[in-house]
Formats: C-alpha cells, structure tokens, sequence
C-alpha cells in the first residue's frame, strides 16, 4: 500500500482549501442576486474569545433590523472575524448605532438577510479558489515530473 506523502498531503490541503473558498463564493453569488432594502443597525458589538493556543481572536457582531412587504425582521451577523484592534474600529465606525444600511435578503425567507456589504466579498472567495486549484495542479505536476527523474 502506497503511503501518503507531504506533496500528496500539499495537494489534499490545496484542493480542500479551493472548495472550501469555491463554497462559499458560490454561496455569495447568490446573495448578490437577492433583493435589496435599507436597513437600520441596532448594535456593533466586539466579542473575545481565546483559541485552543491561548490567543484571543476578535469578532465583530452587527444586529440590524430592516423591513420587507410591511413585516419587521432583524438579524445578527458576523461581518468580520478574527480582526485586529485597528480593524475593530473601523468596523465600529461603519456599523455605528442608528446608521443606515444596505441589506440583501432571501425573497423566499426574508428572515435570512446578510448585510450588503459582506456580500461583496464573493470575487475575493472565487479567485481564492481559482488560485488555490492552479495551485495543486502545479504540486502535482511538479511532482509526478520529479518522481520521473
């Protein structure tokens, strides 16, 4: 039985890692189809909690409520993890109490809505995922020319 080796174990991390950016950038073309509504941010709040190595990660929760066909809906989301201090305020900044903003949400569940801006990320998963797949295509044909030799 042929062992696994630290290029096949390269090229396995490689081609999780490009559907795991494929996933969710196909998952975010479809939120950029939903339907917009202006929305209203009822809080910015940052929450810390240590890894398994003791250090602290920073996640930035927005609640926002907003409006569709009459009925009133809100919603927590994460619109950034694992941010740096500096990173902290600038979300703070954009998301302050009271302020307006664009949202997205499902037309057949309005419930499920996700702050526009957060969309806009969808390119930077697809190209991840692009990238990392040329990527583990490279190792591996890398590989088989070098196991050639």
């Amino acid at each position: 039985m042929k062992s696994i080796q630290g290029r096949d174990l390269i090229v396995i991390a490689l081609a999780l890692g490009s559907l795991f950016f494929a996933h969710f950038g196909i998952q975010s073309l479809g939120v950029s189809n939903w339907p917009k509504t202006q929305g209203q941010i009822r809080s910015c709040s940052v929450e810390s909690a240590s890894n398994a190595n003791g250090e602290f990660n920073q996640n930035v929760q927005v609640m926002y409520s907003y409006n569709v066909d009459g009925r009133d809906y809100s919603n927590t989301e994460v619109a950034a993890a694992l941010v740096t201090d500096k990173e902290v305020r600038k979300y703070e900044g954009k998301y302050q109490q009271g302020s307006t903003v664009e949202i997205r949400y499902d037309p057949k569940n309005p419930q499920t809505a996700q702050l526009a801006s957060v969309s806009k990320n969808t390119y930077i998963f697809l190209v991840g995922a692009i990238l990392l797949g040329i990527f583990a295509i490279g190792v591996l044909i890398v590989g088989k020319r070098s196991v050639r030799k």
